[in-house]
């Protein structure tokens, strides 16, 4: 699962994520997931990554409440290199 909590403990209800998989050597891969659970498929897919390759998630929409009213938002990519 991916969860996104604010610096403040407030954790917000994950839309939607893309994860890619940048292998060192190899083509990237993509992958759009819906909620906030990478399915089995995707989880192949990161567990190939070898040193030295990259795991970005990116475009990771949250639900946020404003004004009484739930809107969606973007949150900063998060890059993550394999050792």
């Amino acid at each position: 699962k991916i969860k996104v909590i604010s610096s403040s403990g407030i954790s917000y209800k994950v839309v939607s994520f893309n994860v890619i998989v940048v292998p060192k050597v190899a083509s990237p891969m993509m992958a759009t997931f819906m909620g906030d659970t990478i399915t089995e498929a995707g989880l192949t897919m990161v567990s190939e990554l070898e040193s030295g390759g990259k795991l970005i998630i990116e475009r990771v929409v949250v639900e946020v409440e404003e004004n009484g009213k739930k809107v969606r938002k973007s949150v900063p990519p998060l890059i993550v290199v394999a050792p």
